[in-house]
């Protein structure tokens, strides 16, 4: 599969090594602080981490896709678990995060996964439903950072029609 560009010129999405995901993982996702940044499932062979990377090299965006069951739909295989989904904060609403999420979906579909979720933050949700991922269930709390969640899902048999 070719690269997605969000930009032309600026910031290309690549498979990246789960130490690539690391960095952004810190300072996005754990405020910086020590929690762990390594995934249960990182090295897993159906695991891959996607990366927006500039022309200089620095990764400025990042998500991982887990084959995980999905808690809403127990019964549908495959499922890709989207998981640590970041961008960069003074990169934030340029469109990395769409072209991460296209580009995850995209491969996903490419390789007949039934079902795509997320535990998303309470926060992220509307995001995530402007982008085809709308929550189920109720918020609970999840994960080291202490924070309110709820499952977004998007079944591959249809189209979730992400926004170009």
């Amino acid at each position: 599969m070719a690269p997605s560009r969000p930009r032309p010129g600026l910031t290309r999405i690549l498979e990246v090594a789960p130490s690539g995901t690391h960095g952004l993982r810190r300072t996005v996702l754990r405020d910086g602080g020590d929690d762990e940044v390594v995934f249960a499932g990182d090295d897993e062979r159906d695991t891959f981490h996607l990366g927006a990377v500039d022309e200089d090299g620095t990764t400025v965006g990042i998500v991982t896709f887990l084959e995980r069951e999905c808690p809403n739909r127990p019964d549908v295989h495959p499922a890709r678990q989207l998981r640590g989904m970041a961008v960069a904060a003074d990169r934030q609403g340029q469109g990395l995060g769409t072209a991460l999420l296209r580009a995850g979906i995209e491969r996903c579909r490419a390789e007949g996964v039934a079902v795509v979720w997320a535990h998303a933050r309470l926060t992220a949700v509307p995001w995530y439903e402007a982008h085809g991922l709308p929550a189920e269930g109720d918020v609970y709390v999840f994960g080291v950072m202490g924070l309110p969640h709820r499952v977004v899902l998007t079944d591959l048999g249809c189209d979730i029609g992400i926004p170009p």
